[in-house]
């Protein structure tokens, strides 16, 4: 969440003339929604803050928040806790993940549903895209992030992830290590643990906090960040 204190100024300014459509929702509604996942000991803990400012689907039921593994295709999607009816109005809500396991780093998304239990992305201010608002990673100690080949981005280092494992595709490691910069285009592929985060050109490794090489993988295609990447990523 340091992050998104931090981009939030700068995102009105850059992004206050532009109008994103949702996934699921053709119309947009002024509402207010903050995902927050942290550890706390042996589970991870998940404050929602929601305030709804405008209708909804009239199918809508309700909220729920849905848990995916980074990195592990095997692992199914889980909810976590029940179904919640909207508030009228602000509200805060605390959800407990009691089955997290260690050295997994997990993704907490907020998803409206509706009574067959089907998931639509929530709206949010035209004027503002709120997209990495609805979610956030959490692990109970030093999570896998990623694994693949590591790329000069020139300011930083960024890394080809290998699609075969359902890592997250990001945009760039934040304080990358000395050491991998010896590792820049070479096709050697890394594994590294740490923490993700969710910044204005999409999710990035904001702290490394361990990596070792493994045996390689193809890689997903490199996508240079540009203004058309950081539309579809809140489309």
């Amino acid at each position: 969440m340091r992050s998104r204190q931090r981009v939030c100024l700068t995102l009105l300014i850059l992004l206050g003339g532009l109008i994103f459509q949702g996934n699921t929702v053709s119309a947009q509604v002024p509402n207010d929604v903050l995902v927050t996942a942290t550890s706390n000991g042996g589970a991870i803990v998940i404050a929602v803050d929601l305030d709804i400012g405008g209708d909804l689907p009239a199918d809508w039921v309700g909220w729920v928040i849905d848990r995916s593994t980074i990195g592990n295709c095997d692992d199914p999607v889980v909810q976590i806790g029940d179904t919640t009816p909207f508030p009228a109005g602000a509200q805060s809500y605390v959800l407990t993940d009691l089955t997290a396991q260690p050295m997994t780093t997990y993704k907490y998304r907020i998803y409206a549903v509706n009574a067959a239990g089907e998931r639509s992305y929530l709206p949010g201010d035209a004027g503002f895209p709120p997209a990495y608002y609805h979610f956030d990673y959490a692990s109970l100690a030093d999570g896998y992030v990623a694994e693949g080949q590591l790329l000069d981005l020139g300011w930083t280092v960024g890394i080809d992830v290998c699609p075969e494992g359902c890592w997250e595709d990001l945009a760039f490691i934040s304080n990358p290590p000395a050491e991998f910069d010896h590792l820049l285009g070479t096709g050697v592929t890394v594994l590294i643990s740490g923490q993700l985060d969710a910044d204005f050109e999409g999710p990035y490794v904001s702290e490394v906090t361990g990596w070792t090489i493994i045996p390689g993988c193809s890689p997903v295609e490199s996508v240079q960040t540009d203004w058309s990447r950081l539309k579809a990523l809140y489309r």
